[in-house]
């Protein structure tokens, strides 16, 4: 048995909703984005997790400052016996040129229990498989439709690395069927993220016929279950004004060796935005 905390977009260096906060010193975006990520860590120890995923967007940047970065190891530090699988988000990638390293890829790589993961492939730790699927970057609208079958590509290939035994998968990408709140109390505030906004995009349906047991995603703010088999975790707090009406918290998994698992949502206190 196998059991997983598993959160998606934590944007902890963020500074989109909020002002300074004098007592502590930091921006009050800072405040609230590391509280919740302790909170999870404080989970993770709680529940005695074997892993903690993070689907993407760890940083809001791709230069996050040293004061971030910072905080952020310090809280990975106070697991107990948990290992944590970062995948780089669009938001890790900002300002990344070319082929240099990412923040992930920078500053967690070399630390002990944490496994950071800038490219498609299939990790095995401690004989649990993760297909991880990072932001594939798109350069262009005449680039979608290739990217989106480079996309499909890499989770046709992922599945059959998988192969059998215990596995999940998580990546930071937009399946066609999620969707997305706009902020309004009117009919019709859902809205297709495929269509809206210019991302490449795979069906649930491709997520769903791969050999792992089930596939949690991020970048879709908005916590969302497509299928038996696949949903979007949702961010850990509300990062904007958009999710004012969202529940946040982290997914508990518990994997049976016959890759049966369930899925629990645990809560998180997070501050109120008022639209």
């Amino acid at each position: 048995m196998v059991k997983i905390i598993n959160i998606a977009d934590p944007h902890v260096d963020a500074t989109s909703v909020g002002t300074w906060d004098q007592d502590k010193g930091m921006h009050s975006n800072w405040v609230e984005s590391f509280a919740r990520l302790n909170d999870v860590v404080d989970a993770a120890n709680e529940q005695k997790a074997d892993f903690l995923v993070v689907d993407g967007d760890l940083f809001d940047t791709g230069k996050p400052t040293a004061e971030a970065v910072g905080l952020t190891v310090d809280a990975f530090r106070r697991l107990d016996n948990t290992k944590v699988i970062l995948l780089d988000g669009n938001h890790d990638q900002q300002g990344v040129v070319a082929s240099h390293r990412t923040p992930i890829a920078a500053y967690f790589s070399s630390l002990p229990g944490i496994y950071a993961v800038s490219t498609p492939q299939v990790l095995e730790v401690d004989g649990m498989k993760f297909a991880l699927a990072p932001w594939l970057r798109v350069a262009g609208k005449s680039k979608i439709k290739n990217i989106s079958d480079e996309l499909k590509a890499v989770i046709e290939r992922l599945s059959e690395e998988v192969g059998s035994g215990p596995s999940m998968f998580a990546g930071h990408l937009v399946v066609d069927e999620c969707t997305f709140d706009n902020g309004m109390e009117n009919r019709g505030s859902e809205i297709g993220m495929a269509t809206t906004l210019l991302e490449a995009h795979i069906p649930t349906a491709l997520l769903d016929e791969g050999n792992w047991a089930f596939a949690r995603l991020g970048h879709i703010h908005k916590r969302q279950q497509l299928s038996e088999k696949t949903g979007y975790a949702g961010s850990i707090y509300k990062v904007s004004f958009g999710e004012y009406r969202d529940k946040k918290g982290y997914d508990i998994i518990t994997l049976e060796d016959s890759n049966k698992y369930t899925l629990e949502f645990g809560a998180l206190d997070v501050r109120n935005l008022i639209k």
